[in-house]
């Protein structure tokens, strides 16, 4: 039997502002609509009414004498009011309403499903007790309901004022907290162009182009936000969106990207990029447009979006049509630039001691690995032995940026020892980073829904392309061309030009974003799957209303000078798997 104390203790003792038990499963969408009209006091729709004689604490179901308790359970979260727990006490009654819906012998099954409805339906926080399924929600002033976040019933003021103010409050209010902010949205163009970024914007001997939205507003509006949690912690700014470019030396170039393996193309009906930036990329043109030796320019303006599009997912070639909406978005959604599973456990008050595993390549999740870095934690990088994170064959200065302080572990994951290894190292860790698409980590046996089920205090860091779930699950993607999928894309005033903003933004854009979500979450405890996509973190920083303000000096990107030398790959195994794995 789940009694109200019981929910308490799991989500914090004020979170819960109404939690139902249904009778079947078919319910759920009453359930919401209950919630939204009534708080649960008298669920109509589903037929409970109170019993004679009986206040809010108890009542009974019409006509049927099924017990159903009701406890207050306060909401001091700014905007929320107070909600209620209702307790259905017969798990017989569950499980024949399970056998009748789904046939004997499937409540596995039909566990699956409570959950797929609760998240359809309600987007709330599901927790399955025997046959029992219990959904927590919070119930705000307007009459919606949100899911437990991680800094809910956190009451925080930020102080300032401008756009990148404004977007800090933003993010924090997504993650669940209680914002206490008087500043505007104004002056969005003087970050982007303090930033590095606008300089990076435009042809190559033209000027530089402001571009749209407000990526660099957003960007440093999380730092503020990740300083606000962490306290006193020595944080950059936000610089880190063209920090790389300054170190390598890159320049604007439009049409292609800074780094020149992405290009903005002219198709029959719309702009479309392409990125090549592995040899196995450039291979793919000719079975991509059909043509043993293609000129890009004459054959892509020959063909739709649609055409291109469907082909290039079906060879797993990087592409993106300026648009940002298509069957993936729809499927998604904008809510939030991120999606949230789990449930809090209890509050720290500090991100330290904190064990990150870092199995990610490439930029955004390293940097979201470097900013936990600075944070305080303690983070182990994780490679394989055949196939390290290919920036180590980059620029060194600029893996060294993001590496610095770390240590490093090689394992092969080819042999079943090296995958016994990481899946402890994963059971050891308290965040997880990876930037794999989903079946990937399957294959090495790793599965973050089975690894969070074992675990009550882990945060698992999920970033690719286009989100964990959806059509696109599995279709890669990079910085420049998950930019242009959420619709950014700059024009030359003079001619027309189209221009990439920036280098790879998404991918600093949401090393950013998932470093503010790791420690909100590290910080809620409990066990988290975060899901981050590189468009969505870029799509939410368009289309905000807001005022550009005064531009500014455009300021070149400026390099940020390396702690010290990352280590080198496998440098610390043997110690760190001796103390880890051991533990496990």
């Amino acid at each position: 039997m789940c009694r109200a104390r019981g929910l308490h203790d799991r989500f914090g003792e004020h979170d819960v502002a109404a939690v139902g038990i249904l009778p079947r499963l078919a319910s759920w969408a009453q359930v919401r609509q209950a919630v939204l009209d009534r708080d649960l006091r008298c669920v109509r729709d589903l037929g409970w009414t109170p019993a004679a004689g009986c206040s809010q604490s108890g009542c009974r179901h019409g006509g049927r004498g099924t017990r159903l308790r009701l406890a207050a359970a306060p909401c001091p979260v700014a905007g929320g009011r107070t909600g209620c727990v209702a307790d259905h006490r017969s798990a017989w009654k569950a499980r024949q309403s399970i056998r009748s819906s789904h046939g004997a012998g499937r409540a596995p099954c039909a566990v699956g499903e409570v959950q797929e409805l609760t998240q359809r339906f309600v987007g709330g926080r599901t927790r399955v007790s025997g046959l029992r399924a219990v959904v927590a929600l919070r119930v705000c002033d307007d009459g919606s309901v949100g899911s437990i976040l991680p800094l809910t019933c956190l009451q925080l003021r930020v102080p300032g004022a401008g756009a990148a103010v404004w977007h800090a409050a933003r993010m924090l209010r997504w993650l669940g907290a209680s914002v206490s902010c008087e500043a505007e949205n104004r002056g969005s163009a003087g970050d982007w162009a303090a930033s590095g970024v606008m300089a990076l914007t435009g042809r190559c001997d033209g000027a530089a182009v402001l571009p749209p939205g407000q990526a660099a507003s957003a960007v440093r509006g999380a730092l503020l936000a990740l300083g606000l949690l962490c306290g006193d912690v020595a944080l950059p700014g936000v610089g880190v969106l063209s920090e790389r470019a300054a170190i390598m030396g890159l320049r604007r170039d439009a049409p292609r990207s800074p780094r020149g393996a992405f290009r903005v193309l002219r198709a029959a009906d719309g702009w479309v990029g392409v990125n090549l930036a592995r040899s196995s990329d450039v291979e793919l043109l000719p079975a991509w447009l059909g043509v043993a030796d293609p000129d890009l320019d004459r054959e892509i303006v020959r063909r739709g979006v649609r055409e291109l599009g469907e082909r290039a997912r079906l060879l797993g070639l990087p592409f993106a049509v300026a648009s940002g909406d298509d069957e993936q978005s729809r499927a998604r959604g904008r809510e939030r630039p991120f999606r949230l599973t789990g449930g809090r456990g209890v509050r720290r008050a500090s991100l330290a001691p904190t064990l990150v595993v870092d199995l990610s390549s490439l930029w955004a999740g390293p940097l979201c690995g470097h900013l936990l870095t600075l944070a305080g934690a303690r983070v182990v990088k994780v490679e394989s032995v055949s196939r390290p994170d290919g920036a180590r064959s980059g620029n060194r200065e600029f893996y060294d940026l993001l590496h610095a302080g770390q240590e490093s572990v090689a394992l092969d994951f080819g042999a079943p020892e090296g995958r016994a290894a990481l899946a402890r190292l994963v059971d050891a860790a308290d965040v997880v980073i990876e930037g794999s698409r989903p079946r990937a980590l399957r294959q090495l046996g790793i599965d973050a829904d089975e690894v969070l089920a074992r675990s009550r205090d882990k945060v698992w860091i999920s970033i690719t392309a286009y989100g964990r779930t959806g059509p696109w699950a599995n279709v890669p993607g990079f910085g420049d061309d998950a930019a242009l999928a959420a619709g950014l894309l700059a024009f030359d005033p003079m001619t027309g030009v189209p221009a990439p903003v920036g280098d790879a933004i998404a991918d600093p854009v949401t090393g950013v974003n998932a470093a503010l979500v790791a420690v909100a979450c590290r910080l809620a405890g409990g066990a988290w799957l975060a899901d981050l996509a590189l468009r969505e973190q870029v799509a939410a920083t368009l289309d905000v209303p807001g005022e550009q303000g005064p531009l500014g000096e455009v300021a070149d990107p400026v390099r940020r000078a390396p702690a010290g030398r990352a280590p080198e790959l496998g440098a610390d195994t043997e110690r760190v798997l001796a103390e880890l794995v051991g533990r496990c």
